[in-house]
């Protein structure tokens, strides 16, 4: 909702292009549990997305894709803490609920608001499809976060260990910067795991290759929508590394799956920014 307000402010007063196309992805954040964030019902979340839909439509938006929510017993966090990844999970649910019945019930009631809004334009997508095709495409490192590959497990002070892939939720401050050595076509990552298709980054964000399927995927929706999309100008390489230069902070390496490593940098940019309420 933050968000929302942010753009309607920036908006100052004017009406947004009318052939803008608007992406709502969020919920994953609402639901974890850890010392910065208190997690909300499912009831809530949805109520909230609810209310930013609308805003937006008040505000002038008339092409929204609003994606569901993936399923978060399917993530290396959830298998941190022993949750089971269960793929369509079905009534009777478990109490308390289990990261991929949550998912389940979140997709549920969106769905039912979703039709209640009665929009034109407003578009739900299910991603969860993807998702799918991406663990089964690689086996054995689906849930395995890239960033453990690399780099080794850090101590907490009061002496337990903890996967580097967990450190942007414990705190920030453990996590470093991924050495040059584990990046390019020769990098350590490649190297010792020759095979190896990484789905995840860290414990819940996918890397550079899977948001590419995501992408390709809601372009696809798009075409199947009847939208006419039309190709972005060309960008000179120093405009692009000029705008790149702007998202600069985290140091992230996304990974891609079943390819070499790329680096991004960009605290704020969506791969590596951590959002809790909208």
């Amino acid at each position: 909702l933050g968000q929302v307000e942010l753009f309607r402010a920036g908006l100052r007063g004017r009406t947004p292009s009318g052939r803008a196309l608007y992406a709502i992805v969020t919920g994953a954040n609402d639901y974890r549990l850890d010392d910065f964030n208190v997690p909300m019902s499912p009831v809530e979340v949805v109520a909230n997305i609810v209310t930013a839909v609308r805003r937006l439509h008040q505000i002038g938006a008339r092409d929204i894709l609003l994606l569901t929510l993936p399923n978060l017993g399917c993530t290396p966090g959830a298998n941190l803490l022993g949750s089971e990844c269960i793929e369509n999970p079905t009534p009777p649910y478990a109490d308390p609920l289990r990261p991929s019945e949550l998912s389940a019930i979140h997709n549920a009631l969106l769905a039912e608001e979703v039709a209640k809004l009665n929009l034109s334009g407003l578009r739900l997508v299910d991603v969860n499809a993807v998702f799918t095709a991406l663990r089964a495409a690689s086996p054995g490192t689906a849930l395995v976060p890239a960033i453990d590959v690399i780099l080794p497990p850090f101590q907490l002070p009061n002496g337990a260990w903890r996967p580097m892939s967990a450190c942007l939720f414990i705190d920030p401050a453990y996590c470093v910067d991924v050495p040059a050595h584990a990046l390019g076509p020769n990098a350590l990552i490649i190297r010792e795991v020759p095979a190896a298709k990484f789905l995840f980054w860290d414990i819940l964000h996918p890397t550079t290759d899977a948001h590419r399927a995501l992408g390709q995927y809601l372009y696809e929706e798009l075409l199947r929508g009847g939208r006419t999309l039309r190709p972005a100008p060309r960008r000179e390489p120093g405009a692009i590394r000029a705008a790149a230069g702007r998202c600069a902070g985290c140091s992230a390496v996304l990974v891609k799956v079943g390819g070499p490593a790329n680096r991004t940098s960009g605290r704020g940019c969506s791969s590596c920014q951590m959002k809790s309420r909208r």
